[in-house]
């Protein structure tokens, strides 16, 4: 799938007797789930496989915003179908009924938040089952209370460790640049924890220009969090999008004023921003971890670069 595909540029008749406010609702969202299809390294080569690929995409903005963005979704089908006409009802039946299922689930809740200690008993996880660099991914969506989404669109370039002439000399923090991000583009977050930073910065030394940093995808780093998770006993509600709400708890609860983590999370509603990081410490005290997990957690804690470093000894 590419944006070439729509047939915007061919046949820019196919907008022809739509009103422009609702082209102007369809052609980014359409574009927005074929820059999606590029990130995500996915494509279709029939309707069956767009059927199935939008379907994923929905799934995706549902899980990612906890249960919002059922108009996104919307706006992408009738999109597509605006480019595509031969796929008017009852094509795409997957994506369709999802579209329309969307509000017919459970109410959506946020997903539990991560304490710090359980996201570096994670991370290590992950890195002693030979999944190092989602490791350390898993340290970094905490820290800079990432989305999966931009997690995994993490490039070399997107990285500046302080010392970067483009951001000028005088600039010594550590940040992370996103093109592009559910609220807007051209944002950043600094690498607060200077563990992190520096594990950060050793694994973009080895990256080659302008691949990821972490590779594999989204759906990758979703399927091997939950199966770590799994293996610690941790509890199935946990997500990634948990190491984000974990992250934004801990900075309130190290009393950083609301403001302040709403910039820093890139949140565009400040009413459910406030909301969300509030009924964090409740959500916290409402989970529970096995106990020699716990205790495990707090104690590679101490000391992150060693516990990591030790989990690539012999290998």
């Amino acid at each position: 799938m590419s944006r070439r595909d729509v047939k915007t540029q061919r046949w820019p008749l196919l907008e022809a007797g739509f009103a422009p406010a609702t082209i102007k609702k369809y052609r980014p969202a359409v574009h927005r789930f074929l820059d999606w299809c590029t990130t995500t390294r996915q494509g279709a080569s029939t309707d069956a496989d767009l059927d199935e690929l939008l379907a994923d995409y929905f799934q995706h903005i549902h899980d990612d915003n906890d249960g919002k963005g059922k108009s996104t979704a919307v706006a992408t089908l009738q999109g597509i179908r605006m480019y595509m006409p031969w796929l008017k009802d009852p094509a795409l039946p997957i994506a369709s009924a999802i579209s329309n299922r969307w509000n017919k689930s459970r109410p959506p809740v946020s997903y539990p938040p991560l304490t710090w200690e359980l996201a570096v008993v994670i991370a290590c996880q992950m890195a002693r089952n030979g999944h190092y660099r989602l490791g350390v991914a898993t340290l970094v969506g905490f820290d800079c209370l990432l989305r999966k989404s931009e997690l995994m669109s993490i490039r070399r370039e997107n990285f500046a460790d302080g010392k970067d002439a483009r951001l000028g000399f005088e600039y010594k923090q550590a940040i992370l640049s996103f093109d592009k991000t559910k609220t807007g583009r051209f944002q950043s977050v600094e690498v607060l924890d200077p563990v992190v930073r520096a594990l950060l910065t050793d694994l973009v030394s080895r990256t080659k220009p302008r691949n990821f940093v972490f590779p594999g995808g989204a759906d990758k780093y979703h399927a091997v969090f939950k199966q770590t998770c799994a293996d610690l006993g941790l509890s199935e509600r946990y997500v990634p999008h948990s190491l984000r709400h974990g992250g934004a708890t801990r900075l309130y609860l190290h009393d950083w004023p609301l403001e302040d983590i709403m910039m820093r999370g890139r949140w565009k509603s400040s009413m459910s921003a406030r909301t969300y990081i509030k009924s964090g410490p409740a959500m916290l005290l409402a989970m529970k971890a096995p106990a020699a997990i716990s205790a495990a957690a707090a104690t590679l804690a101490e000391n992150i670069a060693l516990a990591m470093a030790l989990t690539q000894k012999h290998k």
